[in-house]
């Protein structure tokens, strides 16, 4: 984590601070008592609620957040980049005016599946800046920038900041509500399974520290990929069925089904209390190979 400030840092140092207007775009829901922050700044920084003059205007508490930052030692920005490891949001660039930004990201709060349904889009979540300003740049769409020319996020998962440069072409205006196209669902569905896989891992992680301690970390990160991909296809598709999963070989090892078949016969059920089943019984083999 220390590598990826020192990163951001380098990055955030180097940006044209009188020529254009940097923010941040903040997580409500992410950061406690975002609000009150801002309110009890002394040198308090322009700040936009992103949910006020929305039909969400009444969960303004949890609103994701607009704050311009005018130099490298804003408090705002300090007290992000601490916390860089949370999420807490990720810097915008713009060479437009502040009132443009903020009515382009209040645009962008409710969004258009391909299905028609509407959903809210979590615009301030770094991950989703990361599939959608991604995509963005790679197919040189200029609409879901707008007025932002560059975007830097800090990627916990990769471990590394990313950079997203608008195209260098005509700005086309945003229509409402903003459809997402095929690619762009895909993106953030791909997003959720990473986020859900780095929590399993993390899991593993807390958990079983022993389990294929002796591997290479990416040879241990492949096998517990291997595991996750085990569930999936014995139809074990959420995250709790799946660390039930884990669990049972972070208990017992590796090659637990194969060497246990009470287990295996439990876990072919393909019922969830059955896994759960499963996982504690495999904690008793565990707790009785020790005794």
């Amino acid at each position: 984590m220390e590598t990826l400030q020192t990163t951001l840092i380098q990055r955030i140092q180097q940006l044209p601070w009188q020529a254009e207007s940097i923010s941040l775009l903040l997580d409500g829901i992410t950061i406690k008592n975002l609000l009150h922050g801002f309110y009890s700044q002394r040198n308090q920084s322009k700040f936009e609620v992103l949910y006020l003059q929305t039909p969400f205007a009444e969960l303004y508490e949890v609103s994701p957040c607009l704050v311009k930052i005018d130099n490298s030692n804003n408090p705002h920005l300090k007290n992000y980049l601490s916390h860089l490891g949370e999420e807490w949001g990720y810097l915008l660039i713009s060479d437009a005016s502040w009132e443009e930004q903020v009515k382009h990201l209040r645009n962008l709060l409710i969004v258009k599946q391909p299905n028609e349904e509407q959903v809210i889009l979590k615009i301030a979540d770094p991950m989703v800046a990361d599939a959608l300003f991604g995509l963005a740049e790679k197919q040189a769409d200029t609409v879901f920038f707008g007025p932002f020319k560059q975007v830097f996020t800090a990627n916990i998962i990769d471990n590394q900041v990313n950079t997203y440069q608008r195209p260098e072409k005509d700005i086309h205006p945003l229509t409402i509500p903003y459809q997402l196209s095929n690619e762009q669902n895909e993106a953030l569905d791909q997003l959720e399974i990473k986020r859900t896989n780095h929590k399993l891992h993390q899991h593993m992680d807390r958990y079983f520290p022993n389990f294929l301690a002796h591997y290479p970390k990416e040879t241990k990160k492949q096998a517990i990929d291997h595991l996750i991909y085990e569930a999936n296809q014995l139809t074990y598709s959420t995250p709790m069925a799946q660390a039930y999963y884990l669990n049972i070989h972070g208990y017992l090892g590796d090659e637990t089904l194969e060497n246990y078949p009470e287990l295996s016969q439990l876990v072919n059920k393909k019922d969830v209390s059955s896994l759960k089943e499963a996982s504690d019984l495999a904690q008793l083999l565990a707790k009785s190979a020790r005794a």
